[in-house]
């Protein structure tokens, strides 16, 4: 059996890595939340006329408050999600899955311990010696 000496990464890296790592999480969970809030506006589309862009949408456009890209994605989601579960986008339900997964961990973050209790068990090969614990004799009154 060989042992090899793994150094301890630098502090600064880890950092680092946790800082990409969390920004990289925060833009799937705003893209996600984006599908799912879109879907969520499906009422605001006329069914019997979904390329007509609701008026709200336009007064959003009008004040600057969305771009026409983001009402045009707004529609094409709101549009889906008029259909049938079975022919609507697999996307809604990745990202109601993904939102869902990023609740429940931020609710566990706290909840889980920060270090893990490890117990080192060795077996003995064959021919080797058993190292015993001493023995103690205790008297019962």
């Amino acid at each position: 059996m060989t042992t090899e000496i793994v150094p301890k990464p630098k502090v600064a890296s880890i950092e680092r890595a946790e800082r990409e790592l969390q920004r990289i999480e925060n833009e799937i969970v705003s893209e996600a939340s984006m599908v799912v809030h879109g879907t969520m506006r499906f009422a605001d589309i006329d069914p019997k006329n979904p390329d007509e862009t609701p008026e709200a949408w336009l007064d959003e456009l009008a004040s600057g408050a969305v771009t026409l890209e983001q009402i045009e994605k707004r529609k094409r989601i709101a549009k889906a999600a008029w259909l049938s579960a079975k022919e609507a986008p697999v996307a809604f339900a990745i990202a109601s899955k993904v939102l869902v997964g990023a609740m429940k961990a931020k609710a566990m973050a706290g909840a889980a311990p920060k270090s893990l209790n490890l117990t080192l068990v060795s077996i003995s090969a064959p021919g080797q010696t058993i190292q015993a614990f001493p023995e103690k004799e205790i008297k019962h009154e």
